[in-house]
């Protein structure tokens, strides 16, 4: 007996079993401010699996940039203002380089399995990447398409791709401490620092404290120590100045020390009455708790870390001393970040203290393997 094709088979309509998108690295760094940064390359391949034949006619793919700010920006008002833009577009050629991809007159692709290589320079002055905010971003994505024709259905795989924006050459370098030390109110002398104000996103902060009181009886009591990220957007259209501007503080992590011998190992006593405690403050390890320093498009983030410690006095009554360590939370090409937003960081907890409390992030001029494009 004769068979006959279903519709479906005639017009192609059998989904391919893969269609997606590929990339030899999943998220892009520029080393630099925007100046200085080197161009680096994007690159991967459409892939396109068929066990039956597809009606097709061409196969292209998109790169696009959209920014979304969200926020009140003027103080006597909670009205909110949502704008949304699309700031970066790019199309590649047909990936099947404008030829035919069938000799059929209809267009059908065999059963098989298809690979599209594309690449794009990414200028060292692109806008980064910021995501984990509720209501505010800059995002890239990448979009294939198969295009298909009358009645059929086109066909869409996407991608994120992410860019980060991390010290150049000279800011790992010139990388300091940050230290503070002082006599507050002729009742206690304190030295409080941190080794390396600039810190890898998901790792660690190293702090370091002296207290020494100078009054006889003063206790010191509870230390309070707060990661505070603060957020500020400013409109995408008018002026751009304080009283236009939209700000907002997260405190992101929080931490309770105490005096107390038995309970801190590390706690010395220091001379006569003076302590010296070091502490490792853990920061997350996802965006959506902690963002990296950035300033772009209306965006910026920036971090510090700040003490309050209780001072009983003598007297009964309590003081207390407030200390402020700005820092600045960068992203490692060491330490990639997934499609969630997570970091990617398989070595022990124990390691990663002890490595990075005294080994600092490789120099950019370590990094023999990173492919450089002008």
């Amino acid at each position: 007996m004769p068979s006959f094709k279903s519709f479906g088979e005639v017009m192609g309509s059998a989904l391919p079993t893969v269609f997606e998108i590929r990339l030899e690295k999943e998220f892009i760094v520029l080393r630099g401010i925007k100046s200085e940064a080197a161009n680096q390359l994007l690159r991967g391949v459409v892939v396109l699996c068929l066990p039956v034949p597809l009606k097709v006619e061409d196969v292209h793919l998109q790169m696009t940039g959209h920014l979304k700010i969200s926020g009140a920006f003027t103080r006597k008002s909670t009205h909110r203002i949502d704008k949304s833009i699309e700031f970066f577009s790019h199309n590649w050629p047909s990936l099947t380089g404008g030829e035919p991809i069938s000799t059929s007159k209809d267009k059908f692709l065999p059963p098989g399995n298809y690979e599209w290589p594309f690449e794009l320079v990414i200028d060292g002055s692109m806008t980064e990447t910021i995501e984990g905010l509720t209501d505010t971003y800059i995002k890239y994505n990448l979009k294939a398409t198969v295009t298909r024709g009358k009645l059929a259905h086109d066909l869409h795989a996407w991608k994120p791709i992410r860019i980060f924006r991390t010290l150049g050459e000279e800011a790992l370098d010139q990388a300091g401490s940050v230290m503070v030390e002082d006599v507050w109110s002729n009742k206690i002398e304190y030295q409080i620092g941190i080794p390396r104000k600039d810190v890898v996103f998901g790792t660690v902060i190293i702090l370091e404290m002296t207290l020494t009181p100078l009054v006889k009886g003063l206790v010191v009591g509870t230390i309070r120590c707060d990661l505070h990220e603060h957020q500020e957007f400013f409109p995408l259209e008018g002026p751009v100045d304080a009283k236009s501007s939209f700000q907002r503080l997260r405190t992101v992590n929080s931490w309770d020390f105490e005096l107390n011998d038995g309970e801190h190992s590390g706690l010395e006593e220091n001379g006569g009455n003076g302590y010296n405690l070091q502490k490792v403050l853990h920061l997350p390890k996802q965006l959506k708790e902690c963002l990296q320093d950035a300033e772009a498009y209306g965006i910026k983030i920036r971090h510090e870390v700040k003490l309050n410690i209780a001072l009983h006095n003598p007297d009964g009554h309590i003081s207390e001393l407030r200390v402020t360590l700005p820092i600045t939370i960068f992203i490692s090409p060491n330490m990639p970040i997934n499609a969630q937003g997570c970091l990617v960081d398989h070595a022990p907890q124990s390691v990663q203290v002890a490595d990075r409390a005294s080994n600092p992030p490789p120099l950019y001029s370590q990094h023999i393997l990173d492919q450089l494009y002008t």
